[in-house]
């Protein structure tokens, strides 16, 4: 199957990831090249969820990573069959490369995934997948109870002095704190 490549990758030279503590199966599968090599192509992946048909693809060529990377395009290449024989890497429907389980990257997915005690790689995809179906009930829950706030609920221009002293209505940091909804 042909890799698509028709949109034009920008560099991602920015932003953070987690490390899941469960791919450190890769390095018994493959050694730690091949780890180094996932979290490579991770990076490369198109991050911004506004991109819904790219988002966690890998937009740019062998050629292009190669050149990134500061090796051969044929190293590239083997690294990503490995991957894709490893499930980790898959060519999907649209003819990209994309990077499974991509939302695992995600930091509010990747801090519920912290939490259970995954033996390996394919314990954490169920665990995954039971994490994503729930969470757009509580994204529904959190845009019903909080609204838009416009200007005027904060009683006068956002332009005045913010380092005023605030008096005594906010003596205490546990007030601030309690007036926040559950």
């Amino acid at each position: 199957m042909r890799i698509n490549r028709r949109k034009k990758a920008k560099p991602n030279f920015r932003g953070f990831f987690v490390f899941h503590r469960t791919d450190k199966e890769l390095i018994k599968q493959g050694g730690s090249a091949l780890l180094g090599a996932y979290y490579a192509f991770v990076s490369e992946a198109d991050w911004d969820k506004r991109h819904s048909e790219t988002y966690g693809r890998i937009l740019k060529t062998d050629a292009e990573i190669a050149e990134g990377w500061g090796c051969d395009s044929t190293t590239v290449a083997r690294y990503r069959k490995k991957l894709i024989e490893y499930g980790l890497l898959e060519i999907d429907d649209n003819g990209y490369l994309r990077v499974k389980n991509f939302e695992r990257f995600e930091i509010p997915v990747a801090y519920k995934l912290a939490k259970y005690n995954q033996q390996n790689q394919q314990v954490e995809s169920v665990k995954l997948q039971e994490i994503l179906t729930n969470m757009p009930v509580k994204n529904a829950r959190l845009q019903k109870n909080y609204g838009y706030i416009s200007s005027k609920d904060f009683g006068g221009t956002l332009r005045g002095n913010l380092g005023g002293d605030l008096g005594d209505e906010f003596s205490d940091e546990t007030d601030l704190l309690e007036d926040l909804p559950v």
